[in-house]
């Protein structure tokens, strides 16, 4: 499905989340079944793309390599997931989760499936009326998704929490500052229903970067900004869509994670570098690579 980056555990490696379709709910996990056959990986076969049916939270070690902890994080069930983002909804200084949902239909939905099977024995339906045996499949709304970092590698739901738990059918995910507070907003597609946009509220400390590049591209896309504080060092990229059917603002949104003094780091894709020291808080930052 989707996949997103950032650097989970402030170690200056960039690790990466990509999402499936296992569900968070029990209940679903027993009737929704999977047509994943085990996979088996030869040599050379480098154009390979096995599926993995949870999340991953893949672990950059340093070395080249990278590490699956998505059950250790708690992090390894979504639902029927298409975009997944790390975003700082609480500004902790720590990139949290946020996933949209649902399908159309439930096709995994194994009791669904059964009753199809009979109604197809019993003349009661038709592969040749594909639309009548889609009918057949429940619709598949389930919560949006909602992951807070604790900074420990390991993740809680804050669904609910945030505001974040609504039952819809919920596909692409874009971030904007809609109302020039200085933190990101979120705004989501549904199918069959009105877009929702998700206002964040949190009030704490917080710095924007806006980078300006050279030539054509002017937003500085593929710039590296790491935020350098006391305790730890954050670092985000400026990148042009990139997530499941979406793109959104370019401006890159740090929480102040309780540090006071600052030094901001910038390099550019065509290899400048500027460095800023004296960052304050609660500042919009705009940079430029001439």
């Amino acid at each position: 499905m989707g996949v997103d980056f950032a650097d989970v555990n402030h170690d200056g490696f960039v690790d990466f989340f990509v999402v499936d379709m296992l569900s968070q709910d029990h209940r679903n996990r027993q009737v929704q079944v999977g047509d994943l056959s085990p996979y088996v990986s030869h040599p050379g076969e480098i154009l390979t793309r096995p599926q993995i049916a949870q999340n991953t939270l893949q672990l950059n070690r340093g070395d080249a390599t990278f590490c699956d902890i998505a059950m250790f994080s708690g992090v390894e069930g979504s639902g029927w997931s298409w975009c997944p983002v790390f975003l700082d909804v609480d500004l902790d200084g720590w990139e949290d989760i946020l996933v949209s949902n649902g399908h159309r239909r439930d096709f995994q939905n194994a009791d669904a499936s059964a009753k199809i099977r009979q109604a197809i024995s019993e003349g009661k339906a038709s592969f040749n009326e594909p639309g009548k045996i889609m009918d057949l499949f429940p619709v598949l709304k389930v919560p949006k998704a909602a992951f807070r970092n604790n900074g420990n590698l390991t993740f809680t739901d804050a669904s609910t929490q945030w505001g974040f738990n609504e039952e819809e059918i919920s596909h692409g995910m874009a971030l904007a500052d809609l109302d020039n507070d200085g933190d990101l907003d979120v705004i989501i597609n549904n199918l069959g229903g009105p877009a929702g946009i998700y206002r964040n509220e949190s009030d704490a400390p917080r710095i924007v970067v806006r980078c300006r590049g050279k030539g054509k591209n002017t937003a500085a896309v593929g710039a590296r900004i790491s935020l350098v504080g006391e305790k730890f060092t954050q670092t985000q990229e400026v990148i042009c869509g990139g997530r499941y059917l979406s793109g959104g603002t370019m401006e890159r949104c740090f929480g102040a994670g309780g540090q006071e003094k600052f030094q901001l780091k910038i390099r550019f894709l065509d290899g400048t570098s500027k460095v800023l020291s004296k960052i304050e808080v609660n500042r919009l930052y705009e940079i430029s690579s001439q």
